[in-house]
């Protein structure tokens, strides 16, 4: 009996690396601090948080997304969401670039699921993976709503050993056709809208 794959990730790197970005995002909060010329009135927004809805590894699949600014350029975040085989999740950190437009720039990285296998009539092949994923995009500010924005971002996920050998394993059965590999360059996309009030 043949089984036939279904898109085997959702949504190499060491953990070094994962360590290490999440050492420079936070080595760049200081600076922010020290950079800004906000008053004390103005730093009330630094403090927004912000609740999303989207697709993609910051969102665990197609989920949910909660955003806590910590300064102005610094924000930590917590996804959980469906990911085709289970609840898939990711929390990290996220650096804001400082800009006047509409639009805004972003660097991230986060830890939580990165890949999945699932394959039709086989559901002992189901599983989530876990490792870090680092990624850059964009944030489009609503001009309707205040405090809302679309953010777009491209991610590389850092998929472990277990995972590839998994892979390799499905795509070489003879019991599988059709297996479609992991994607090295993973896409999301979610709106976010404001639900603390600004004082």
């Amino acid at each position: 009996m043949y089984c036939q794959k279904i898109i085997p990730t959702y949504f190499s790197m060491s953990k070094t690396l994962f360590f290490c970005l999440l050492f420079a995002l936070c080595a760049h909060h200081p600076l922010i601090a020290q950079e800004s010329t906000a008053t004390p009135q103005d730093s009330n927004a630094y403090l927004r948080t912000f609740i999303g809805l989207g697709g993609g590894l910051p969102y665990g699949g197609f989920g949910m997304k909660l955003t806590q600014q910590l300064t102005q350029g610094l924000d930590v975040f917590g996804g959980v969401g469906y990911n085709l085989v289970g609840v898939g999740y990711n929390v990290g950190l996220q650096i804001n670039i400082p800009s006047e437009r509409r639009a805004q720039f972003f660097l991230n990285g986060m830890y939580g699921y990165n890949a999945v296998i699932k394959i039709k009539n086989l559901e002992s092949s189901e599983k989530s993976y876990y490792g870090p994923s680092f990624g850059a995009g964009l944030k489009l500010k609503s001009r309707k709503f205040n405090g809302s924005y679309w953010d777009f971002a491209l991610l590389v996920p850092a998929r472990n050993k277990e995972f590839k050998e998994d892979q390799d394993f499905y795509a070489k059965s003879p019991r599988v056709e059709n297996f479609i590999k992991a994607f090295p360059v993973l896409f999301s996309v979610g709106y976010n809208f404001q639900i603390s009030a600004d004082k």
